[in-house]
């Protein structure tokens, strides 16, 4: 790949996730806005994390192109996916697990630790860990190249 080509093609995935990024945080802000008006926030906590997963996702998409390329078998890197996919995606889902699930009702042990609160409340925190998540959800897929 020349030069050229290869700047181009970096410079138009950013482009596209720069497009992906601002849309998606109109559409949170919309969400938010109509959440404090009708006072039910749960489209707001879904949509937000989806959305970072999903842009997880899209920053992990040129290296699943590349690995198409390869010739070989997929494998799938299942540590890494359950050392560092769970715990993210758990942290994602927390203000959805929160709000909507019985696990909201022993939240009054989560305030003597701010550390927990703050790991499970903190919309930039779950954003950030979805986006991890969908990162890690791609990057465990590898293609093993066979040698003859």
């Amino acid at each position: 790949m020349s030069k050229w080509k290869q700047f181009f093609s970096y410079f138009i995935f950013i482009v596209l996730i720069l497009i992906l990024l601002y849309l998606g945080i109109r559409y949170e802000v919309t969400l938010r806005f109509q959440a404090s008006k009708i006072y039910n926030p749960m489209y707001y906590y879904i949509f937000t994390s989806l959305f970072s997963i999903l842009f997880g996702i899209a920053l992990a998409l040129p290296r699943l192109f590349y690995g198409l390329k390869k010739t070989g078998n997929w494998s799938l890197d299942w540590i890494k996916l359950l050392a560092i996919g769970t715990p993210t995606l758990l942290l994602n889902l927390s203000l959805i697990l929160i709000a909507y699930t019985p696990v909201g009702k022993i939240k009054y042990f989560m305030t003597y630790n701010p550390f927990i609160e703050m790991m499970m409340t903190d919309e930039s925190m779950i954003s950030l860990c979805g986006t991890i998540f969908g990162y890690i959800l791609i990057s465990s897929f590898n293609k093993t190249e066979e040698i003859n």
